[in-house]
């Protein structure tokens, strides 16, 4: 199982916190032990002796009263008798519940039974005595007197016996707090003596591995590269320092190699550059030669680029001329676009106006039509009515020349006959007047139908005529759009040929900029050259320079042993 350095400080640290912990344990359970010894000492054995030491005090109490009431039959001593002997069953209770072994148990049941039998026997000495007092006196000295002594005598036992119950307690108790000192001491020795043992065996596996280290670390600085190299069994950081060390010295080792192998290159090298330093100045100087003419030609390259700036300056003021005017037309086309689109909607309007209109007189026409039937129900009323009123006139006149034969008989028969003829009249004439009436509403009618017809005909043609309208503000909208459209591409085209032309002009100045500064650059590379001939001749020097610090540095890399 694989440690880390830490870890196995920490397993130390723990180890040696748990023995100091059990010590600990130990130290505590002793320690509660023994106060649990004074505690049942305090709590119970103390508190028996005085239960004891009551008793024993109301055994004489009740002993002595009874003895007096017997002598004086006083009732208040009587009470006192009865008081002290309560009291005993009480402390005989009280006891019990305090009691833990079965000697002290088996003690207070003896003492209550002799409690209850001296009682028993009291209660018949005073009803002896109530009667014969020598009876009950002497059945007392004889009876009662003999319980009496052996209740104090089981009481005074009872008392010693707690009292050498604390004895043994008390000694037990000290008994058990000096093995608890004992066991603390030997565990404190133990837990520092394995702490200093951990300590010791960690410190020694941690600190021999770290010396050996760094006495090769030392070596190496003295330039031994080939040290030895260290064995350990722990796989923990300290292993990790190890390996990290012995691939260091591996790397060195490597290093020092390179490094001389790279100087014996270094040093053949330079004799090369020396060599190759003559060669470039010769070619230095036909280049410069070759630049000075370049620089010529960049000088005429320049004034031709700076006419050609020129003429392409006034194509693109004359395209900037050409996009004014086409983007006025696109906003003139945009404006005309939009009135013919409000004419189209205008058109579309009154298109659902004069539909409206035709339904309305359509439902118009229908209730003129049926107006027109019903004035004709009407008429068919009336004409009824007027064969009605005739028929009754005929009626009334009959009725008129019977009642007239009957003679005086039948005046009244007349006189209602002549007012129904009347009515029959008036009816008639009302029905004539009405069926006048009716057949002007029929002549008025018919006109308003023929007059709706026409209005119909003529809405009709007017939505006929709305709609070529729309149709015509139709084409025109398109044509517009077509017209637009076409606008917008010859703006486009503008625009572009306009961003075209701005390269153009953007590309002359950079090729006049860059004639002009072609110019200066072969005029500089022409110093430049007679500067790399000046420097060709530096590095011929510095690679004999160099040539020299390579041996050097070879004699200082044989120092290390590899």
């Amino acid at each position: 199982m694989k440690l880390t350095l830490k870890q196995k400080l920490i397993a130390s640290f723990v180890i040696i916190a748990v023995i100091f912990g059990f010590s600990g344990g130990i130290s505590y359970w002793t320690m509660n032990e023994t106060n649990n010894s004074y505690e049942y000492i305090i709590d119970n054995v103390s508190e028996l002796e005085v239960i004891s030491s009551s008793i024993e005090t109301n055994v004489n109490v009740q002993s002595a009263q009874l003895r007096g009431y017997l002598l004086d039959q006083d009732s208040e001593r009587l009470e006192r008798f009865e008081n002290a002997n309560e009291q005993i069953n009480t402390l005989i209770e009280e006891g019990r519940s305090l009691a833990t072994m079965e000697d002290t148990l088996d003690m207070l049941d003896s003492l209550e039974q002799l409690n209850y039998d001296y009682y028993r026997q009291a209660n018949t000495a005073i009803s002896l005595a109530d009667n014969d007092l020598e009876g009950g006196i002497e059945y007392f000295n004889n009876s009662v007197a003999n319980i009496a002594n052996a209740a104090i005598a089981d009481s005074q036992v009872f008392s010693e016996w707690l009292g050498d119950i604390v004895e043994e307690e008390t000694a037990a108790t000290v008994q058990g707090a000096e093995r608890a000192m004992m066991g603390i001491l030997i565990t404190t020795v133990i837990a520092f003596i394995i702490a200093i043992v951990i300590g010791t065996v960690l410190s020694n596996r941690i600190t021999k591995p770290i010396i050996k280290l760094s006495e090769n670390a030392t070596e190496m600085a003295n330039g031994n590269l080939n040290v030895e190299t260290v064995k350990m069994k722990s796989r923990d950081e300290v292993q990790t320092l190890n390996v990290s060390f012995e691939k260091m010295a591996e790397n060195l080792r490597e290093m020092i190699g390179q490094i001389s192998s790279n100087a014996e290159q270094v040093a053949a090298s330079s004799e090369e550059l020396t060599s190759s330093a003559d060669e470039t100045t010769k070619a230095t100087n036909q280049i410069t030669e070759s630049i000075q003419e370049v620089a010529s030609g960049a000088e005429r390259q320049s004034d031709s680029t700076n006419r050609s700036k020129n003429t392409v300056n006034e194509i693109s003021a004359g395209m900037d001329k050409i996009v004014s005017g086409v983007e006025s037309a696109t906003a003139s086309t945009a404006v005309s676009d939009e009135k013919a689109e409000n004419g189209v909607k205008v058109v579309e309007k009154a298109i659902d106006q004069m539909g409206t209109i035709d339904a309305k007189t359509a439902e118009i026409s229908n209730v003129v039509d049926q107006l027109g039937n019903k004035s004709k129900e009407i008429g068919s009323i009336i004409s009824l009515i007027t064969d009605v009123a005739e028929q009754t006139n005929l009626l009334a006149l009959n009725a008129a020349i019977e009642a007239a034969r009957a003679g005086e008989h039948g005046k009244g028969f007349a006189v209602v006959a002549d007012e129904v003829r009347k009515l029959a009249e008036q009816s008639n004439q009302s029905a004539n007047q009405i069926s006048g009436l009716i057949q002007e509403i029929q002549q008025g009618i018919d006109q308003s139908v023929s007059v709706m017809g026409e209005g119909r005909a003529s809405v009709q043609e007017g939505i006929t005529y709305v709609n070529e309208a729309g149709s015509e503000f139709g084409t025109i909208q398109s044509s517009i759009h077509d017209i637009s459209s076409q606008i917008q591409g010859i703006a486009s085209a503008v625009i572009e040929m306009k961003g075209n032309t701005e390269t153009v002009v953007e590309s002359v100045d950079d090729a006049a900029s860059v004639s002009e500064k072609t110019s200066s650059y072969a005029q500089n590379v022409a110093a430049s050259a007679e500067e790399q001939m000046a420097s060709m001749e530096e590095i011929s020097a510095a690679a004999e320079t160099l040539s020299s610090m390579a041996e050097e540095l070879q004699a200082e890399v044989q120092k290390f042993r590899v």
